[in-house]
């Protein structure tokens, strides 16, 4: 007895997620085949079929017999299936049991984004979300560089163009653009060229990268037409809000994401100059760690920030990314 539990607990099993990968397992004698579970799972046969020896050299037996035409269960697949169904049915209710409703949400929720963008595309819409869920609160952290998630405890944090490991899931909240501004004063009096690449590039101000000494360059295009331009104007900045400022007090022209400038459009401080001329998207997500465990109140705030921006290309959650 005491060398079958010190065999027990000096065994570590392997990696794997078991709920996920009884799923599959489910799905492959359900679907009856490798091929039909891949396409009904969204994942490749070859995912599929890992998934399956893993768990069966996990197991130490053989679930799951097949040749090139049919497959079927073991004695101890059949066992197996059996209890699978009946464990995962029990998480599902359990799940059902502590989602509740949303008015039943509860708790904090710890969101991270860059000033910036933390000021200007997130803070207006966190007001209207804690209005509808009156037992969360919001701790909203704003720093100068994105940091590690899980070290920090973040529940949210808002990227922009990518997702930075395949452990987090996001989901698309603004598809932004840059585009060229001024105040009207400072236009009024110059003759424009109809190319944004010709612009006197001293009257141009730039946005400074971090750790970088020469502004970030411009491009635009109008179909088949590229527009490239060095600004030198009299003022860089590594803070876009600065840059926008310096702007609305006629120092020069701006180019910036348009989700920054909507209320100096908006009021008339800035005017937005060669709208015709498209610069490349950029896409801002809403991101969490590891999507299997987001808790119900973190999804509906993601779904919330996701879906008070209509101009977003994609509604739809995706992995890295999306939740549903």
């Amino acid at each position: 007895m005491h060398d079958n539990l010190q065999f027990i607990f000096r065994k570590k099993p392997p990696k794997m997620d078991r709920f996920r990968a009884m799923e599959v397992f489910i799905s492959v004698y359900e679907c009856g085949s490798f091929r039909k579970s891949a396409n009904s799972l969204g994942v490749s046969n070859s995912t599929v079929t890992e998934r399956i020896k893993a768990l069966e050299s996990f197991l130490g037996v053989t679930l799951i017999q097949r040749n090139s035409r049919r497959l079927h269960l073991t004695d101890e697949g059949l066992r197996y299936y059996n209890k699978s169904v009946e464990i995962l049915r029990e998480v599902d209710r359990a799940e059902s049991e502590i989602k509740g409703s949303p008015e039943s949400f509860s708790g904090v929720i710890h969101v991270e984004a860059t000033v910036t963008v933390g000021e200007t595309l997130i803070f207006p819409l966190i007001a209207s979300f804690l209005e509808k869920h009156k037992n969360i609160s919001v701790s909203f952290s704003l720093i100068n560089t994105p940091r590690n998630m899980i070290e920090y405890g973040t529940d949210v944090a808002i990227r922009l163009d990518y997702v930075d490991s395949a452990e987090n899931w996001a989901r698309p909240i603004y598809d932004a653009k840059s585009i060229i501004c001024a105040t009207p004063e400072f236009v009024e009096n110059r003759q424009l060229p109809e190319n944004p690449g010709d612009l006197d590039p001293t009257i141009c101000l730039g946005v400074l990268n971090y750790g970088q000494k020469t502004p970030r360059r411009w491009q635009f295009t109008r179909d088949d037409d590229v527009a490239r331009l060095a600004p030198t104007g009299q003022f860089y900045c590594s803070s876009t809000p600065v840059l926008i400022h310096a702007a609305t007090k006629g120092i020069g022209i701006i180019n910036v994401l348009d989700i920054l400038v909507g209320e100096q459009l908006k009021s008339g401080q800035l005017i937005q100059l060669y709208p015709e001329w498209k610069s490349k998207t950029r896409t801002y997500y809403a991101v969490t760690p590891s999507a299997g465990l987001v808790s119900p109140k973190v999804r509906t705030f993601m779904r919330h920030i996701g879906d008070s921006y209509p101009s977003t290309q994609t509604t739809v959650a995706v992995k890295t990314g999306g939740v549903h």
